[in-house]
């Protein structure tokens, strides 16, 4: 699951099965204005440690979270989680975006 970005989405990682993206506020703001000039649909999570495990032991729920442009890691246990092996960036909550 390593590297599932595509050409203008954040790169994703893998954190329990689901790709998270590996990226800050002014880059998803920024991917976020180009797909809307572009007309290009998308479908963006703020995702918390508590949809990764719900998605981690629920298989359809996993498929539609990878399906996902963006999965950002929202709550601190997500950051947590995938800053131990670099991979997250920062933590965006999605009430602050």
């Amino acid at each position: 699951m390593e590297d599932q970005g595509s050409d203008i989405w954040p790169r994703k990682h893998n954190v329990l099965g689901v790709g998270i993206s590996a990226t800050t506020y002014d880059e998803l703001l920024e991917v976020g204005i180009d797909a809307a000039k572009a007309r290009r649909a998308a479908c963006v999570s703020h995702l918390a440690v508590h949809g990764l495990v719900t998605a981690s032991d629920d298989r359809e729920l996993w498929d539609i979270l990878n399906e996902f442009e963006v999965v950002a890691p929202d709550g601190i246990g997500v950051y947590l989680y995938g800053s131990y092996p670099n991979v997250v960036k920062k933590r965006i909550p999605g009430t602050q975006y």
